[in-house]
């Protein structure tokens, strides 16, 4: 591999990367809001009570 082969491989690989961890970090910020709006119901059918 040429170094330009190399900077190209390293640059789509960190891109691969890049946009797994951005689709981690939406499924954490999805299932964060799930929980806190599971929580929050919970808390008002405690409060009626």
């Amino acid at each position: 591999m040429t170094r330009l082969d190399t900077i190209v491989f390293r640059l789509r690989h960190n891109r691969v990367r890049d946009a797994m961890f951005g689709a981690f970090v939406m499924l954490v910020a999805a299932v964060g809001a799930t929980t806190v709006g599971a929580a929050l119901h919970a808390s008002m059918t405690i409060a009626q009570r």
